[in-house]
């Protein structure tokens, strides 16, 4: 099974759009400029874990649902009580 490629193009790019669908590709007209920057931020993070970790400020951080505590980057390494106890 082929998974689709999915592209997104502001309305400069319309004349390309069947060359993208003989492709057999997803193609998603952009509303708006700012809708077109945005999903290309989106997918340029996805792409760059490690680029947008380092974005990230520093601080203190409790993943409620991940269970863990990170300060500064580094997670604690906590039992389950002092999870509970520093998440109160």
């Amino acid at each position: 099974m082929a998974i689709p490629t999915v592209f997104m193009v502001g309305v400069e790019r319309l004349p390309l759009i069947p060359e993208y669908l003989n492709l057999g590709s997803v193609v998603v007209v952009a509303p708006d400029q700012e809708t077109l920057r945005r999903w290309v931020r989106e997918q340029d993070d996805d792409r760059e874990p490690s680029a947008r970790r380092d974005a990230e400020p520093l601080g203190t951080v409790v993943d409620l649902t991940g269970r863990r505590i990170v300060v500064d980057g580094a997670t604690l390494p906590l039992s389950d009580l002092e999870f509970r106890v520093l998440s109160a």
